[in-house]
């Protein structure tokens, strides 16, 4: 080793046998991911007459554990409860509260409950109820062909609908 003067840096090295483990995998704990849920019937802006029957429809993708129930609330009001996919009801809307140009404007959410009480609220829709009950609008979806089903030309297939009631 060469002698050193006085202030100067000592320099070390050390040197170090690389080790590796194979098929190593982490232990990950239990997630708590809560459900994901979107509400596609009805859409934002929908606007309707009443009394009338509304289709209800919620998407809902489980997180951690098994969906529970799905709730339909309007302005923070519960209307219905679904505990079995497809997360789907019809409601009748009726006697809500007038307004002095018979119209009624509300907010109307879906959420998902898993079986943790893990709870996630779909986007709200705003809808217009229009109080005129000589007009009915039906409350119709299409269940097939599913939405976006693509056929070749000339195509032959099956359509079908529902009405209020589970009617097709």
């Amino acid at each position: 080793m060469k002698n050193r003067t006085k202030g100067q840096p000592l320099w070390l090295a050390l040197v170090v046998p690389l080790v590796t483990v194979p098929h190593v995998r982490a232990q990950t704990g239990t997630s708590n991911m809560p459900p994901r849920v979107s509400l596609p019937w009805p859409c934002d802006g929908y606007t309707f007459s009443g009394p009338n029957w509304l289709r209800l429809r919620a998407d809902v993708t489980p997180g951690s554990r098994p969906i529970a129930f799905v709730q339909f609330l309007v302005n923070t009001n519960p209307i219905a409860t679904v505990t079995n996919p497809p997360y789907a009801t019809m409601w009748w809307a009726t006697n809500q509260p007038p307004s002095a140009y018979g119209r009624w404007d509300f907010e109307m959410i879906a959420a998902a409950v898993d079986t943790a009480d893990l709870r996630a609220e779909s986007a709200p829709a705003h809808l217009l109820w229009l109080s005129d009950p000589w007009t009915p609008i039906p409350a119709l979806e299409i269940t097939s062909p599913q939405a976006g089903a693509i056929f070749a030309a000339p195509a032959t297939f099956s359509f079908s609908a529902d009405l209020p009631g589970g009617r097709h």
